[in-house]
C-alpha cells in the first residue's frame, strides 16, 4: 500500500498562492527593468526583503539557529549560487517575455536530476526519464526554435531570443544545483533558517558589488 497522501484543499490553495506570488514577482521585475532598474539592485532588494521577512518568522516561531559545520559550508555554497541564479534569471526576464523566460527556467528539474547523478551518483527515477523529452519538446515549441511561427527563420529567431534563453537555461542549471545541495548538505535544518541565511548572504554579496562599483566610479572621477 502506498504511503502517499492525497493533496488537501488547503495544500492545493497554498501551492496556487505560491505560484501566483512567484509569477507576480517576475512580472514586477520586468516592469522595474522597463523603468530603468538594473538587475543587481532588483536582486539586492528582493533578497533583502525576503531575508528580513523569513528571519522574523523564524524568530516568532522560536526556531533553533544552531548550525553544524556541514550546514554552514552547505549554506555558504547555496547562498552564493542563489545569487548567481538570481542574476541570471532576472537577466533572462529583462531580455525575453516573462512567460518565455520562466518556461526555459522551469527546466531546472532536469538539471537537478543531472547534478544529482554527477555529484551524488543517484540514478534518476523512471518517471523523470520519461518526462524529460516531453518537457524539452514543449520548450522547443514554445520558443519557436526554428522560427516557423514568427516567420523569421531559425537564424534570425535565435538572434532575437538566443541571449535571453542562454541566461534562462544557465539560471535553471544553477537553481538545479541549489536544490541538490539543499537536499544533501542541509538535511535536518529548518527551512526558514536556511532561507534566511542564504538570502542574507545573497543580499550582502549584492551590496558588496554595488559598493565596489561606487568606489570604482569615485576613483575614476
Amino acid at each position: 500500500m502506498s504511503d502517499a497522501k492525497a493533496l488537501s484543499l488547503q495544500g492545493f490553495l497554498s501551492l496556487l498562492l505560491v505560484a501566483l506570488l512567484m509569477a507576480a514577482n517576475h512580472v514586477s521585475a520586468r516592469m522595474a527593468f522597463d523603468s530603468g532598474l538594473d538587475v543587481s539592485t532588483a536582486v539586492a532588494v528582493r533578497s533583502g526583503v525576503t531575508g528580513c521577512v523569513v528571519g522574523l518568522l523564524a524568530i516568532w516561531a522560536k526556531v533553533p539557529w544552531r548550525l553544524s559545520r556541514q550546514h554552514t559550508l552547505g549554506l555558504l555554497r547555496i547562498g552564493l549560487m542563489i545569487g548567481v541564479q538570481s542574476q541570471l534569471l532576472y537577466g533572462a526576464v529583462s531580455r525575453l517575455p516573462v512567460a518565455l523566460a520562466l518556461l526555459a527556467f522551469n527546466t531546472y528539474p532536469l538539471w537537478a536530476t543531472l547534478w544529482n547523478r554527477l555529484l551524488y551518483q543517484q540514478r534518476p527515477e523512471r518517471q523523470v526519464l520519461l518526462t524529460m523529452p516531453v518537457i524539452l519538446c514543449g520548450l522547443c515549441l514554445a520558443l519557436d526554435v526554428v522560427g516557423a511561427a514568427s516567420g523569421l527563420g531559425a537564424r534570425q529567431q535565435w538572434a532575437v531570443i538566443g541571449e535571453g534563453v542562454a541566461f534562462a537555461m544557465a539560471a535553471a542549471a544553477s537553481f538545479g544545483l541549489v536544490l541538490v545541495w539543499t537536499q544533501h548538505e542541509t538535511m535536518g535544518l529548518d527551512g526558514r533558517v536556511r532561507t534566511f541565511v542564504s538570502r542574507s548572504e545573497e543580499h550582502t554579496s549584492e551590496l558588496q558589488s554595488h559598493s565596489d562599483l561606487v568606489c570604482r566610479l569615485l576613483l575614476e572621477k
